[in-house]
């Protein structure tokens, strides 16, 4: 007999968000569990109904999540909220060290959830990637203004990593356990906003931002209110 399965969806146009979604599965696989990882572009082979649970890695591009991944979202909101699913928002606000970046990345992830009109277990937003190589040139300068309007130093010459991959174990972490036990989390509810550290930080040290943990029921992501009207104060285009 075949061990439960977990389907991991992400969208990737340079690659960083396919190398969190393979983390994610990695960590699957680890804990004895199957895992399959789908470009959203091929969503269609993607059907969540006999997954054991489901993880969602939504980049952000071009002032928007990638419409493809948030079509399949709300096509399958009945499997995303009975769960257990993991959502995430992949953006350079994520990262940034300013109360302005953290309430962006939390517009954006609210934006996500609301376009889809889904309900996932967990739901949090966390660093993306400056990629230099695969950019054309003449954008390579505007992807490091983004950054720096952030808070983060984006090299001129090589890519740089903004996600917190311990972060992102924690959060692998926290969707394991409601594989084994699912109904350990009714009723609970918890905002995780991220914490700063007291020196600069690196780039290869930046902190996820909002997790938000939340059993069935409507509530917008980093939020403990029913879904309002969340306006994203910002978008940011490199995600990945």
């Amino acid at each position: 007999m075949l061990s439960p399965t977990v389907l991991v969806l992400y969208s990737s146009v340079h690659g960083h968000a396919r190398r969190i979604a393979e983390h994610v599965a990695s960590a699957v696989t680890a804990a004895g569990l199957r895992a399959r990882t789908v470009p959203a572009h091929d969503a269609r082979s993607a059907d969540p109904e006999h997954a054991t649970g489901i993880v969602v890695v939504a980049p952000v591009h071009h002032r928007s999540h990638d419409g493809d991944t948030v079509a399949w979202m709300a096509r399958h909101r009945a499997a995303i909220d009975r769960g257990p699913t993991l959502v995430l928002s992949v953006s350079l606000a994520a990262a940034g060290t300013s109360a302005g970046s953290r309430s962006e990345a939390r517009a954006l992830l609210a934006e996500l959830v609301l376009r889809s009109d889904v309900s996932p277990a967990i739901a949090a937003s966390i660093g993306g990637a400056v990629d230099h190589d695969g950019t054309p040139p003449f954008a390579r300068a505007g992807l490091r203004e983004e950054a720096a309007r952030h808070g983060l130093d984006a090299a001129a010459g090589h890519d740089t990593d903004f996600t917190d991959w311990e972060a992102l174990a924690k959060l692998e972490q926290r969707f394991l356990a409601l594989l084994t036990d699912p109904a350990g989390a009714a009723g609970r509810q918890h905002v995780v906003a991220p914490s700063v550290p007291a020196s600069p930080r690196t780039v290869q040290h930046s902190p996820a931002s909002l997790l938000t943990h939340r059993p069935a029921g409507r509530t917008v992501p980093g939020t403990s209110a029913p879904d309002g009207p969340a306006v994203p104060s910002g978008r940011d285009p490199s995600g990945r």
